[in-house]
């Protein structure tokens, strides 16, 4: 039973490092192309509030966390 227990943590663990990667790459890219395409500092900023507030939201629906435990 503890074996299927510990199998369950790893698949989360590791469902929750690709999760992050995804996100972390889309945001990445976003913030790339926005950096790109319009230079205006003041935009930046607002893309990366409104990204963090995503990324938060997205964690307190699908993990009922604000932030998921390491």
């Amino acid at each position: 039973m503890a074996e299927i227990k510990t199998i369950a943590s790893l698949n989360e663990k590791i469902w929750y490092r690709g999760l992050k990667t995804i996100y972390l790459l889309v945001y990445a890219l976003t913030l790339y192309i926005t950096i790109i395409v319009d230079k205006d500092f003041y935009e930046v900023l607002i893309a990366v509030a409104i990204f963090e507030a995503i990324r938060r939201a997205f964690y307190y629906v699908v993990l009922g966390n604000i932030e998921p435990k390491r």
